[in-house]
């Protein structure tokens, strides 16, 4: 596994302050991830962001299904590797 850099680990670090932040301020996980990869790495465009509403709770806010936060996550990389 490759070693990060300081200033990636500081991005990592940052990413992960933001979106606790936004999630405690405002709610919606994935929605907090994908904005606090947006302020750190600017790659998160309005449309995706959007879309990660109905993932908020589990699913349609069901508390059932898999969670926000890794639905943002997967969401970020789904984006990142469009086709």
């Amino acid at each position: 596994m490759p070693t990060l850099t300081l200033e990636q680990q500081d991005k990592i670090d940052r990413l992960g302050k933001l979106a606790r932040e936004f999630e405690q301020k405002y709610g919606n996980c994935p929605q907090c991830v994908l904005h606090a990869v947006r302020e750190v790495f600017g790659h998160v465009d309005e449309t995706v962001f959007r879309a990660g509403f109905a993932f908020g709770g589990g699913g349609a806010g069901t508390i059932e299904g898999t969670c926000g936060a890794l639905c943002g996550a997967m969401m970020v990389v789904a984006a990142a590797a469009v086709r």
